[in-house]
């Protein structure tokens, strides 16, 4: 019995921390290569799915992974410096943001935006005095989840296509491990048996995993 409750809770440990296994080589080189604007829908997504959480309960191990997401990402973007991508510039900036961006950085652009929303939603159920304007980020938070996948890929492809015949890095063992760690969360996830929406999100995740770890490189 003691064993057993012993590996729930380290089982329940790494479901939470296991996110940033794959991230650990680029924090311990200061090299950040995950793209900004993937850590920018990663954190939306979470962010969003705190907010449902207040009107459809799930597990608390999902939570604290979300909290743990939200604060890794941006300490990702605080530490990241590389240079926007093609689709992140035609994406984030524009004339209302490109000077915030470009005095203050990518961190401080989207930390400012999470906080906006969330204030406006605070104050908008405190307004009607009601939880039902949580329920709509159940389907927005799945399709930010769902995104980064195929966000990732579309950045390859774009970069690919522009680079002019430069040979653009593709760290294919990365998003191997992505994968893997999409597989052990899908796992953990229905020994949690959370609602079943949240597992096809995981589902099709590992999907888009497969996809990106088989590209064939240019």
């Amino acid at each position: 019995m003691l064993l057993s409750q012993i590996m729930q809770i380290l089982g329940n440990i790494v479901f939470v921390f296991a996110p940033c296994i794959g991230f650990i080589p680029q924090i311990v080189k200061r090299k950040i290569t995950f793209a900004p604007i993937l850590s920018t829908i990663v954190i939306l997504a979470n962010v969003m799915k705190l907010l449902y959480w207040q009107s459809e309960h799930f597990p608390l191990e999902i939570v604290l992974q979300s909290v743990f997401l939200v604060l890794f990402h941006f300490v990702l973007l605080y530490l990241s410096k590389q240079e926007l991508s093609i689709l992140e510039e035609k994406l984030v900036l524009n004339r209302f943001t490109e000077k915030s961006y470009r005095r203050y950085g990518m961190f401080s652009l989207i930390f400012s935006l999470i906080v906006s929303i969330v204030l406006m939603i605070a104050t908008i159920s405190l307004i009607f005095r009601t939880r039902y304007v949580y329920t709509v980020f159940g389907p927005l938070f799945l399709v930010a989840e769902c995104s980064v996948g195929l966000v990732q890929l579309l950045i390859i492809e774009m970069e690919s296509k522009y680079s002019l015949g430069k040979e653009v890095e593709y760290p294919r063992e990365l998003f191997l491990m992505w994968a893997l760690g999409d597989i052990l969360k899908l796992i953990w996830t229905i020994k949690l048996n959370p609602p079943v929406f949240l597992i096809v999100s995981v589902v099709f995740q590992i999907m888009v995993d497969v996809a990106v770890v088989f590209r064939r490189k240019k």
